[in-house]
């Protein structure tokens, strides 16, 4: 059963991996070039890890804030489009704001975990039957991958949803 339940979630993962490199290729170049990869993803928590290397690398060797909240992007919105697939809605989405500290400088692969996809789910739900924009702020946090549980950044993210045929 162990063997099964491990099959299951490497191909999960694998497929969203390919889903978000798909999605940046086409609609966000930039998501692309930083050749994220999701570690794991379930209902209620996503982990994406961003390798350090040339492409997202600043002039000091640790990595660019802007990679940074590429990482915190994907995190809040692999979520949404985990819960959009597995209830087979079809909603656009945006972030509306994003507020980020950082703690600690990025200086190996970071990983990128939220931890609110219950409430995300929510507010996919609401958005699909509400037929108006709405919107929801959640949180995210950057950690070095040899160290998982202590955040170097801190982020908020205000995730708006809207149903294009409500």
């Amino acid at each position: 059963m162990a063997i099964i339940s491990f099959v299951a979630d490497t191909l999960t993962r694998l497929q969203y991996t390919w889903i978000l490199r798909g999605f940046g290729l086409a609609k966000i170049p930039m998501l692309a070039f930083l050749w994220p990869k999701i570690e794991s993803i379930e209902g209620s928590k996503v982990t994406v890890r961003i390798p350090l290397t040339k492409r997202s690398k600043n002039h000091v060797g640790s990595m660019y804030f802007g990679a940074l909240a590429c990482g915190a992007d994907l995190s809040v919105g692999a979520l949404a489009l985990f819960h959009m697939r597995s209830l087979k809605i079809s909603l656009h989405f945006v972030f509306k704001d994003f507020t980020a500290e950082f703690l600690k400088r990025a200086t190996e692969d970071v990983l990128f975990i939220c931890n609110e996809g219950d409430a995300i789910r929510d507010l996919v739900l609401q958005a699909n039957n509400s037929g108006e924009r709405v919107h929801a702020t959640f949180n995210a946090f950057a950690a070095l991958a040899s160290s998982p549980h202590t955040p170097i950044a801190q982020f908020k993210l205000t995730l708006s949803l809207k149903n294009p045929n409500p």
